[in-house]
């Protein structure tokens, strides 16, 4: 690794078997003569804040029933952000997750079940997405996931649970070095 500072006080971080005049030389020759370009002013609209629930009922040939449930959350630069990114590591962090086990193993309504978000620096979503089980209606489905939620609100989350998804992260980030790739 070379780290380097450039004249507008970047760092950069360069991975390879190169040296720092290589790099150098590289930048220049390939990206010297390039003259900025007009500064992007991001306008996007902003869809009108939702005030009622939505529902959309889609029906195809496909192998298995699915449930997908949406809520709006943070944008990534917000604190409160943090807080929906651990919630759906809890609820959907592998197979000893709280929707996994509640909903898969035991009452055995879906086959498949996810929580994930879609964060960037606008605001975005929350995402539950489960395979129904065959003869599993989606009201049933929908209640059992309700019913998860409202004892995330109520219950605290015990000291063994938080340290596993404590554990996950950590490990992520300490596997994300291994590759020449995630070095660069």
């Amino acid at each position: 690794f070379f780290k380097n500072e450039t004249p507008a006080n970047a760092v950069v971080w360069v991975a390879g078997n190169v040296t720092t005049a290589q790099v150098k030389a590289l930048a220049q020759k390939w990206f010297g003569d390039i003259p900025p370009g007009e500064k992007y002013d991001r306008r996007l609209p902003q869809e009108p804040k939702q005030t009622i629930e939505r529902k959309l009922e889609v029906k195809a040939k496909v192998p298995l029933n699915a449930l997908y449930k949406c809520w709006h959350i943070y944008p990534r630069l917000d604190k409160r952000y943090y807080t929906v990114d651990l919630m759906t590591d809890l609820l959907s962090g592998g197979g000893s997750s709280r929707l996994y086990q509640s909903l898969v193993k035991e009452k055995q309504l879906f086959s498949n079940i996810e929580c994930h978000h879609f964060g960037t620096v606008d605001e975005g979503l929350l995402t539950i997405e489960g395979k129904l089980v065959k003869g599993v209606n989606f009201k049933q489905a929908e209640d059992a996931i309700e019913l998860e939620l409202q004892k995330m609100k109520n219950e605290l989350v015990s000291e063994d649970e938080l340290q596993k998804v404590k554990n996950k992260a950590e490990s992520l980030i300490a596997f994300e070095d291994i590759s020449l790739m995630n070095r660069a």
